[in-house]
């Protein structure tokens, strides 16, 4: 080979030789070593072959394609379309790996199915390298459109595509009767950066598509698509888009900005004229949006997505809506980073930074998500995420570790983290979500249908909540909203509410709605002074658990029905006021038990029946059976703290509605202070109406002024006076009469003297009308007695 014949393609066509059979062509861009081959027939193409006379040399190819042996340009102002053409045909055809040296190529394929450069069948894999070089495209066309097969693979390394976006006006459709903005439009005569369809596998590795009116990365009918450490900047339509002809697509590493951001000036297509709309100042008052710019959108089965940032995108950050039913369906968005921070960002349909519909599961973990500007007074809705509307069965959501951030509230309803009607279970757990809200975590149910099944809520069989840090600093907002409107009935069986800490800004609004038809597990949450509203319905027994909170706000309770039973655990709470268990004209009869809490304020329950309240300390308990009867009710070791005018445990409309079996024992009520001198321990409103089996013991009245009233018993008196005996004759009995206010006839006095009786029997007394009582002494000496002055101690029991 040292005596090589070397020199152009010209030089190779006119070499006097014609023994030859090798030549190496020096040309730069061109260069190869071209063997002679004595069976070919193809034409002298002076890229592959290359004639001798009649003699034919073919170009040894050992692995790259260089597109400029095609005579492309690469100046950024020569139409390369041809020759690109070419070189991608030979290159689909032959197999190897194609180039794209420095230089800036001017391509404008039509981006259809019919115009695919198409991969021969035999070709088991490809690849293409773009060293340095840029793909230039303009509106209405393709840079890059490859179609293979079911058995090759491609791998797509450093092409870079430069679409015209900085150069032309974007174009759009006009979309008439939206049902979300009047004037909305869509993206027209689009772009696509890289047009890929029917591979096995596909790898997109450290590329970029940037200034393009269109999709950047448009792939269809692969097994699997993975695209890594790429660049998306600039896009007028969406990042990443597959639909669900694409088996998995994993999207690692990338950056992708700036997607569906609208431009100054744009044209809108509309009853058949175009018109040039300036974005900040139009003329005609319309206010423009468009319903698309999403960074990844996939219809695939599997989607995983992990590692990027993604910056103002006008839609949706990651959209994950597989197709078909049929099909389970993996989301893995983790540790990516999710920005807004443009007011140009206007669109028609709800935003999200994650969107999962007709999906089976989806983890959605360590993400960083950032709202700081979105378009202004916009009436539609945006979320960080929402999740599981679906249709689909027995599905499984993990929203996990994920930081929220929102600055501004210009939405209608600006969501943190929004679950949707599922069948299934979804878990929020240990988010931190930050910023202006109208719910921090909302979950609602939509009246869909899907295939097979008629329109209808779906039933979710559980939603859990935990440990979630939520603060919300919108003046309407609130942390935790369970919407429950639907006109198909209540939609989620279990709710577990436990361990987070729920922070806003207005106290009065709502924070927990636990409203599951099977089970409400509300524990160790901090409630920050908030509400808990359980309004909705009625809970069964062993439906309803609200145990361990603290800082926990008003309770709004059921209004209900005559004879509708309400069965609550309230157990271990921290009251910031009141606890109002019955609504204040409400008729529900509660049940159930209310132990061991700390209510710094009263305990209101309207009727109620198997009620339990023990173990609790407050300022008082109000039962007030305005409708109806009230029963079996244990009141028991509880700590009650009455103020001035007060009632430890009042009851309320007695002289018109039952009290049946009710147990007062072992409980402290006791005046705030010694200086109270209105306070009562228990009382009826009146003696009259049924008191049925009520048993009062073993209570402590502390500074108490009057114990009981209209209890309908004798309740123990105690005096205390001094008493200086008469003188007792021997084996005589004598009789002192005494006033002792208020002791009636049946009780019982006992007596206790402070001084020795001197021989006397044990005095005794007893009650000769009410108010009045004898005292009697009797000497059984054979000596008078008389005692000196001392204190005697009275008891009427």
């Amino acid at each position: 080979m040292a005596n090589l014949p070397y020199g152009s393609i010209s030089d190779l066509r006119s070499f006097p030789d014609l023994t030859i059979t090798a030549f190496q062509v020096t040309t730069a861009d061109k260069s190869g070593l071209f063997i002679h081959d004595p069976l070919s027939t193809a034409v002298d193409d002076g890229v592959i072959t290359v004639k001798q006379g009649t003699r034919v040399f073919t170009r040894e190819i050992s692995a790259d394609i260089n597109i400029k042996w095609w005579d492309v340009k690469g100046d950024g102002v020569s139409d390369d379309t041809t020759e690109f053409r070419k070189a991608l045909t030979f290159w689909a055809g032959n197999g190897g790996n194609l180039i794209i040296p420095p230089g800036l190529f001017l391509i404008k394929l039509i981006g259809s199915e019919g115009n695919y450069i198409s991969v021969n069948t035999n070709i088991k894999s490809l690849s293409i390298s773009g060293l340095g070089g840029q793909l230039k495209t303009k509106k209405s066309f393709a840079a890059f459109a490859i179609k293979g097969h079911e058995n090759c693979d491609l791998v797509i390394k450093e092409l870079n595509v430069l679409g015209s976006r900085d150069s032309e006006e974007d174009d759009y459709d006009h979309i008439l009767k939206n049902i979300y903005v009047p004037y909305n439009a869509r993206t027209y005569n689009n772009s696509y950066g890289m047009l890929v369809t029917s591979f096995k596998n596909v790898t997109i590795d450290n590329s970029s598509v940037q200034k393009l009116h269109g999709r950047a990365v448009s792939l269809s009918n692969c097994s699997s698509v993975m695209v890594r450490n790429s660049q998306i900047i600039d896009i007028s339509r969406s990042g990443i888009e597959t639909n669900d002809t694409v088996g998995s697509l994993s999207v690692l590493g990338c950056r992708i900005v700036d997607i569906g951001v609208f431009r100054n000036s744009f044209n809108v297509y509309s009853d058949g004229v175009w018109n040039n709309y300036q974005f900040d100042d139009d003329p005609s008052g319309r206010v423009w949006y468009t319903d698309v710019g999403d960074c990844i959108y996939s219809n695939s089965p599997i989607l995983f997505v992990s590692d990027n940032y993604l910056r103002n995108f006008n839609r949706m950050g990651i959209v994950a809506d597989p197709a078909g039913l049929n099909v389970k369906t993996y989301l893995l968005a983790e540790s990516n980073i999710f920005e807004t921070d443009s007011l140009r960002l206007r669109c028609s349909n709800p935003q999200s930074s994650i969107w999962i519909e007709n999906a089976q599961t989806g983890l959605i973990t360590n993400n960083t998500i950032r709202y700081i500007n979105r378009a202004v007074s916009e009436a539609l809705h945006g979320y960080a995420i929402v999740t599981a509307v679906t249709l689909k069965e027995n599905c499984s959501f993990v929203i996990e570790n994920n930081k929220i951030y929102s600055e501004n509230y210009n939405k209608s309803q600006l969501a943190g983290i929004k679950t949707i009607n599922n069948s299934g279970s979804v878990i929020v757990r240990g988010n931190e979500i930050t910023g202006k809200y109208y719910a921090n975590i909302y979950h609602s149910n939509v009246t869909n249908i899907g295939e097979g099944q008629s329109v209808g809520v779906r039933l979710l069989e559980k939603l859990v909540v935990e440990n979630n840090t939520c603060k919300n600093t919108n003046i309407n907002g609130s942390c935790f909203v369970f919407d429950n409107t639907s006109t198909n009935g209540i939609h989620l069986q279990r709710l577990y509410l436990t361990g987070n800490i729920f922070s806003q800004v207005t106290k009065s609004n709502v924070t927990v709605y636990p409203y599951a038809t099977l089970l409400n597990y509300i524990k160790d949450n901090d409630l920050d002074g908030t509400s808990v509203d359980i309004r909705s319905a009625p809970y069964p027994q062993n439906n309803f658990y609200f145990i361990g909170n603290i800082n926990v706000g008003a309770m709004l309770p059921k209004v209900g029905v005559a004879g509708e039973n309400n069965f609550m655990y309230i157990n271990e709470n921290v009251f910031v006021s009141d606890l109002i268990a019955s609504y204040l004209t409400g008729i529900t009869r509660l049940s159930g038990e209310i132990k061991n809490n700390r209510i710094n304020g009263m305990l209101y329950i309207r009727s109620c029946s198997n009620l339990t309240i023990t173990g609790n300390s407050m300022k008082s308990i109000v039962f007030d059976n305005d409708a109806q009867s009230s029963g079996f009710i244990d009141i028991k070791d509880n700590n009650i703290r009455v103020s001035e005018n007060s009632t430890g445990i009042a009851f309320k409309n007695s002289n018109q509605f039952t009290y049946n079996n009710v147990t007062i024992v072992g409980n402290t009520i006791a005046a705030e202070s010694s200086l109270i001198t209105n306070a009562t321990g228990i009382a009826f409103t009146t003696n009259l109406g049924g008191k049925i089996n009520l048993f009062i013991e073993a209570n402590s009245f502390p500074y108490i002024t009057t114990l009981e009233v209209n209890t309908d018993r004798l309740l123990p008196k105690k005096k205390i006076v001094a008493f200086n005996p008469p003188n007792v004759p021997a084996n005589s009995t004598v009789i002192t009469p005494m006033v002792f206010a208020d002791v009636a006839f049946g009780q019982t006095i006992a007596v206790a003297f402070a001084a020795d009786l001197g021989g006397l029997l044990p005095l005794t007394a007893y009650v000769t009308s009410p108010g009045n009582i004898n005292i009697v002494l009797t000497n059984r000496t054979g000596t008078a007695v008389d005692l000196t002055s001392a204190n005697i101690f009275l008891t009427a029991i």
